[in-house]
């Protein structure tokens, strides 16, 4: 349907939807708008769209998409103020944007973004929120290089993906710094100007605060922002001012859409489909393939001898075993009797741990696969192991060399989306 946007007014436009500018200005974000561009607004995003003067749209809603009309600029007005901050700090500026979910820090991001751009500074957004990533897949962090305006970070093309292997920060904190830290050193040696840092929404209880520091401690930010709606934030603000970092506190928008856990899940499932669309069955040797935070692939294979008198300790039939310094790894086939106390003596014996897999349970396990340089390569998932042959069975769309195989604790079907999270092959 075609709609007539008054100068001065907002139109605030929910999706999925279409956006065509027929006539006048329009502005999004900062991002300004021609006419016949085609703009589009992904299920569970909101974009706002200001008349810069009179204008005329074409607008397709979808399922479940909305429109308002608001009176004036829907960017608060201390989001204005903050970013003329940002521009005139000392260059290079990096800046680390915190906030609870659904706060707006990636409208907020996109917003400094744009009017950073438009100031002729060159910028590198880093999204480090793993369960809501907009540049890269879920379960990673990715940088993005910022070659014009833009309403949606979404659209920003990954320079460098790095995979953490999870959707929430909590278990792997150590992994996510150690990429952060590769991240911005990649993102200085292109000659950013201002290095923009977007986190997840994990901002409640002690540990909240020791991984925000510990995230602000290795990016070592000219500028830190905290998007709160009360004083949800004050205790990690205060950590952070204690520590001696320069911090913006800031409203959200009023206008910022709320998503209940279905969308942001909803909205991850899209993102894994992106990255593993027109995905083709390959076959890996672990012999030709390092695999990591896994136990799969990780010692040495122990021989049918010794399996065999494993297989009479525990009466179970063993499909396969590896031994490591540390561990026993044995994968038992599907039913067959219960060990009991078997495992615990079985450890005490050999003095190392035990730890068993079920055969098949690795099936639709995400996993992250690096070139020999170690480089990103792609998403895939398992859809089995072929233990006799030491082979991974993985559905992933890249055709580069493979060298490392990166284990998750996700699990997916083969329409991508989320069966469960999973513990048995992390280290």
């Amino acid at each position: 349907m075609r709609r007539i946007i008054e100068k001065g007014k907002t139109l605030l436009v929910s999706g999925p939807a279409s956006i065509v500018v027929v006539s006048g200005k329009i502005s999004a974000l900062g991002a300004l708008l021609s006419a016949n561009r085609q703009l589009i607004v992904r299920m569970g995003r909101s974009t706002p769209l200001f008349a810069e003067e009179d204008a005329t749209i074409n607008l397709t809603l979808g399922e479940g998409a909305t429109s308002e009309e608001i009176a004036g600029d829907t960017v608060p007005e201390d989001w204005k103020v903050s970013a003329e901050k940002v521009i005139h700090h000392k260059k290079p500026c990096l800046v680390m944007v915190i906030g609870a979910v659904d706060c707006g820090k990636t409208t907020f991001c996109t917003h400094l973004s744009n009017y950073s751009q438009r100031s002729g500074l060159k910028v590198v957004v880093i999204d480090a929120d793993i369960g809501q990533s907009d540049i890269g897949p879920p379960a990673t962090i990715s940088l993005g290089v910022l070659s014009a305006p833009l309403t949606d970070i979404f659209m920003l093309r990954a320079e460098s993906i790095f995979f953490v292997g999870l959707t929430s920060p909590s278990g792997v904190v150590g992994r996510i710094t150690y990429g952060l830290a590769s991240l911005k050193s990649q993102a200085l040696n292109l000659d950013a100007d201002l290095v923009i840092v977007n986190t997840d929404g994990w901002v409640q209880g002690d540990g909240a605060i020791e991984y925000k520091v510990s995230l602000a401690k290795c990016l070592e930010p000219n500028i830190i922002i905290g998007i709160q709606q009360e004083n949800e934030l004050e205790p990690i603000l205060t950590a952070l001012e204690k520590t001696g970092f320069i911090i913006i506190r800031m409203k959200p928008s009023p206008n910022i859409k709320r998503r209940d856990r279905e969308e942001r899940r909803k909205l991850r499932e899209q993102a894994y489909r992106k990255y593993l669309r027109d995905a083709t069955l390959r076959l890996l040797p672990l012999n030709w393939v390092k695999t990591e935070c896994a136990y799969v692939g990780s010692g040495r294979p122990l021989t049918v001898e010794e399996i065999v008198e494993l297989e009479k300790t525990l009466a179970h039939a063993i499909v396969y075993s590896e031994e490591t310094p540390s561990i026993i790894l044995i994968v038992f086939k599907k039913g067959g009797s219960t060990i009991g106390n078997k495992l615990a003596s079985l450890s005490e014996k050999l003095g190392k741990r035990v730890h068993v897999i079920i055969e098949g349970e690795e099936e639709g396990l995400l996993v992250g696969l690096l070139d020999p340089n170690r480089k990103f390569a792609g998403l895939g998932f398992l859809t089995g192991i072929d233990y006799e042959r030491r082979t991974l069975k993985v559905l992933t769309p890249t055709k580069n060399q493979i060298a490392f195989v990166q284990f998750s604790q996700v699990k997916l079907d083969k329409d991508g989306r989320e069966v469960e999270i999973i513990e048995p092959y992390f280290i």
